[in-house]
C-alpha cells in the first residue's frame, strides 16, 4: 500500500489519493526515468520501506535505477500527480504503444473514440512497423444492428486528438471486442491481430497467418513456405518466424 485517501481528506474521484507518510511516489519517463512535471502521464516508481527487496530466479528483480539515484519499483503502472499529490493511474506500461521516439497512452486514443455516439467500445494498440516500431490503430465495436465505416470514424475522430502521433493510422469496426476469463478487454488478442494485419500488408497474398505471443511478450510469425521470400522483411517488423510444419 503506498497512497491512501485520508479519512477527513477530499475524494477525488479517479484518484488512488496522495502517497502515504514513509513512501516515495514519482512518474517519470519510461525510457530515462527521469521525473515528469505535475500533470504529466508517466511511470509510476514506487520507494519505501515496506517495498520488498526484489524478485529472485529471475532476469528482472522488479527495481530500477530512478530518480537520485536510489533502487525504485517498477509499478508498472502509468499514471500523474496533481499539484496537491494526489495521483491518478491511467492504464499500464505494458500497453503503452511506443512509435519512435514517441510514448503514446491508448487511453487518449480511447477516450477520443468513445466520445462517438455511435461508438460502445474501443480499444487502442500498436501495430507493428518496420521503420517507428509501431504505429497506434483502435479496434471499435458499435451498438447492436448499427453499421460502422471504419475510414468515416478515422476521418471525423483523429482530428479530436491533440497529438498527431497518436492518431490511429487505422480503424477496425469488429462486432464484439474479445474479453479475458475475468470479463476484462483482451489487449494482447489485439495486438496479435495487429500483427497479423501488419504481416498481410508486407507479404501481400491471400494466406493464413498465425501469431503467437511467446516469452517476454515478443510476437512470433508462422510463414508457408512459398512466402519466405517475405521472411526478411516480417522480422523487420519486430517479428520472429517460425518454420511452417510440413505434412
Amino acid at each position: 500500500v503506498m497512497s491512501f485517501t485520508p479519512p477527513d481528506g477530499e475524494t477525488r474521484v479517479g484518484s488512488v489519493g496522495p502517497r502515504l507518510p514513509f513512501c516515495d511516489l514519482c512518474s517519470v519517463d519510461q525510457s530515462t526515468y527521469g521525473r515528469l512535471p505535475t500533470g504529466q502521464t508517466g511511470l509510476i516508481l514506487a520507494r519505501s520501506p515496506g517495498v520488498f527487496a526484489g524478485y529472485l530466479g529471475i532476469d528482472s528483480d522488479g527495481l530500477v535505477d530512478g530518480p537520485d539515484g536510489f533502487r525504485w519499483l517498477d509499478t508498472g503502472d502509468l499514471g500523474s500527480f496533481d499539484k496537491d499529490g494526489y495521483l491518478t493511474i491511467t492504464g499500464r506500461a505494458k500497453d503503452m504503444i511506443l512509435r519512435g521516439g514517441h510514448n503514446i497512452d491508448p487511453g487518449i486514443i480511447e477516450a477520443a473514440y468513445l466520445a462517438h455516439p455511435d461508438v460502445t467500445a474501443a480499444i487502442a494498440v500498436g501495430k507493428p512497423h518496420a521503420r517507428v516500431g509501431e504505429v497506434p490503430v483502435v479496434f471499435v465495436a458499435g451498438h447492436a444492428g448499427r453499421k460502422l465505416d471504419a475510414d468515416s470514424l478515422r476521418e471525423a475522430i483523429n482530428p479530436t486528438i491533440a497529438d498527431p502521433v497518436a492518431r490511429p493510422q487505422n480503424a477496425f469496426v469488429i462486432t464484439h471486442l474479445p474479453l479475458t476469463t475475468v470479463g476484462k478487454p483482451d489487449k494482447p488478442a489485439l495486438r496479435r491481430e495487429a500483427a497479423r494485419l501488419a504481416v498481410l500488408e508486407v507479404v501481400e497474398d491471400d494466406i493464413q497467418v498465425t501469431v503467437r505471443a511467446r516469452a517476454g511478450g515478443a510476437l512470433s510469425v508462422r510463414l508457408d513456405p512459398h512466402i519466405q521470400s517475405n521472411a526478411d522483411q516480417v522480422r523487420r517488423l519486430g517479428l520472429q518466424i517460425e518454420e511452417a510444419e510440413t505434412a
